[in-house]
C-alpha cells in the first residue's frame, strides 16, 4: 500500500517547471509565473500570490502548481468527513429526537479535527472521472440506552493492525466511503459515506468557491453544493441537512497554511422541527480566547422559519431554545441544557483520534482510482524527484485535456460512473450497478 507521508525535506527547492495559471481553461490562455532555480518555497509562494492578487475565484483558477508545493495524496481522498466514524455510527441510536441532532451535531463539528491539529495540505486536483472508495471499522460496544447527557461522546476507535492478521469483520460495524469527480471546471465531487447496518447515509457535493482577502484565502461552499444530507431509514427516514461554515486559510506567506472557522454552520431537521446553529469566531471579544464557538439548539417552524441564514445572534425570539453550546473549536466545546444538566461535553478535539481507513491495495484498484491515477507522481515526491514528479504530474492534465477534446469532437458529454447524472438537488444518487471496489 502506497504510503502517502512525504519526507521531510528542508532544503530549498527548486522550481524545475513553470506554474501556469490559466483563467480561462476553456481557451487555455496561459500565464506562467517563472521560478528561479534558486528561489525557496516561501519566495515561491509568495511569487504566485501575486498573481493571484484581484482573482475573483481561485477554484474556477487553472493552477498547475510544482510538486514542490503540492502533497503526494488526492483531493477526493484529503476532503472528508469521515475521520471520525464512530461518531456517524451512534447518531441514529438514542430514542430521544434531541439527541439525534446533537449527535448529528457532535459528528460534524469533530469532522474537522484534522484542521485544529496538522497544517493544510495542497492535493493533487482530481481528475474527471477519478473515484475513491474506502472503508472504516468501528469497534462495536455494548448496547447503551442511556441519553447521551450521561455520555462523553469523545472517543473514537482507532484501527492499526498488522496485515498478517485475520479480521473478524463481524466484530465492527462497517462505514463506506464512496466518491467521484463529477466535474473538473467547475471542480465537483459527488459523494456518500453510508453505514448499511444503521440504515445510515450522508451524501452531497463538494464545490468551493475561494478567493484572497488581504493575507488570507476565504474558502466558502460553492454554488453547486447545498449541504451535507444525513438521513437515517431506521428513524423513519428523518434527514438533517448540515451546512458549511466559512473557513479562512492563513500561513500564505510561511508557506505553513492553518485553516480557521468563521462565520455559521447548521444542522436542520424538518421532521423532528429541530435545529441547531453555532458561530465560530477568530477571538473572543477582549481577544485572549481562540476558535470560539457559540450555539443554540431550538424547535423551529419548517413552515415560517428559513433556519439556513440565522446565526446564533440572530435566532428569533419566537423559537424554543432547549440548549446552548459554548467553547472552543479547536479544544473543549460544551452543551448547557435548559433547565436541565450544564457543562455536557459537546466534542473534545484535543482527545481525538482518526480513524484508520481500509484501502485495497493499488494493484487491485481500477483505472481511475485515485491511488493509482496518481502513484507514480506520490512515490517520486516520497523521493525528492521532484522534477519527474512534476512532468508525470503534466502528462496526467495534458492526458485529461485530450479526453475532453475527444469527447466534444464526438459531441459527447462526460457521464459519471458511479452516480445518477442528475446533480440540481445537491443530493447525488448512487447507480444501482454503480462498480464500487471496497
Amino acid at each position: 500500500m502506497l504510503n502517502i507521508r512525504k519526507k521531510k525535506d528542508k532544503s530549498p527547492i527548486v522550481f524545475e517547471e513553470d506554474v501556469i495559471l490559466e483563467e480561462n481553461p476553456e481557451h487555455h490562455k496561459n500565464d506562467t509565473i517563472k521560478a528561479p532555480g534558486d528561489q525557496n518555497k516561501i519566495f515561491g509562494m509568495l511569487n504566485i500570490l501575486r498573481k493571484l492578487v484581484g482573482v475573483k475565484d481561485l477554484i474556477n483558477l487553472r493552477l498547475s502548481l510544482p510538486t514542490q508545493l503540492l502533497d503526494p495524496i488526492s483531493n477526493l481522498e484529503y476532503w472528508g468527513y469521515m475521520d471520525h466514524p464512530s461518531y456517524f455510527t451512534k447518531i441514529p441510536e438514542n430514542d430521544d429526537p434531541l439527541e439525534r441532532l446533537l449527535q448529528t451535531l457532535r459528528w460534524w463539528v469533530v469532522k474537522d479535527s484534522k484542521y485544529t491539529k496538522n497544517r493544510v495540505v495542497k492535493p493533487f486536483n482530481s481528475i474527471l472521472g477519478e473515484r475513491f472508495f474506502c472503508r472504516w471499522r468501528v469497534e462495536r460496544e455494548p448496547h447503551d440506552s442511556e441519553s447521551s447527557k450521561s455520555q462523553s461522546s469523545s472517543s473514537s476507535v482507532s484501527l492499526t493492525l498488522p496485515s498478517n492478521v485475520e479480521i473478524d469483520e463481524s466484530e465492527y460495524i462497517r462505514v463506506e466511503y464512496i466518491t467521484e469527480q463529477i466535474s473538473h471546471h467547475p471542480p465537483v465531487s459527488a459523494f456518500s459515506y453510508r453505514c448499511q447496518e444503521k440504515g445510515l447515509e450522508a451524501v452531497g457535493l463538494d464545490h468551493i468557491s475561494a478567493k484572497f482577502s488581504g493575507l488570507s484565502a476565504t474558502v466558502s461552499s460553492g454554488s453547486w453544493t447545498k449541504g451535507v444530507f444525513v438521513n437515517l431509514s431506521t428513524r423513519e427516514n428523518e434527514e438533517y441537512l448540515c451546512t458549511h461554515p466559512t473557513a479562512q486559510i492563513v500561513g500564505w506567506i510561511t508557506a505553513n497554511l492553518k485553516l480557521i472557522c468563521v462565520g455559521s454552520l447548521h444542522v436542520i431537521c424538518p421532521k423532528t422541527k429541530l435545529a441547531a446553529v453555532l458561530d465560530f469566531s477568530e477571538k473572543n471579544w477582549y481577544g485572549k480566547i481562540r476558535d470560539v464557538i457559540n450555539g443554540k439548539v431550538f424547535r423551529y417552524n419548517p413552515e415560517k422559519h428559513h433556519v439556513e441564514k440565522w446565526t446564533a445572534k440572530t435566532v428569533p425570539d419566537d423559537v424554543e431554545i432547549l440548549a446552548t453550546i459554548s467553547g472552543q473549536w479547536a479544544g473543549q466545546s460544551y452543551i448547557n441544557y435548559v433547565g436541565g444538566a450544564e457543562g455536557v461535553l459537546l466534542v473534545d478535539m484535543d482527545n481525538v483520534t482518526p480513524s484508520e481507513k481500509v484501502i485495497k491495495d493499488i494493484s487491485e484498484q481500477t483505472e481511475f482510482e485515485s491511488r493509482r491515477v496518481w502513484k507514480n507522481i506520490a512515490e517520486n515526491m516520497i523521493e525528492n524527484n521532484f522534477g519527474l514528479a512534476t512532468k508525470l504530474k503534466v502528462e496526467i492534465e495534458e492526458k485529461q485535456r485530450e479526453r475532453a477534446v475527444e469527447r466534444e469532437e464526438a459531441g459527447k458529454k462526460f457521464v459519471p460512473a458511479l452516480f445518477v447524472d442528475s446533480f440540481e438537488s445537491g443530493k447525488p444518487e448512487l447507480l444501482p450497478d454503480a462498480p464500487i471496489n471496497l
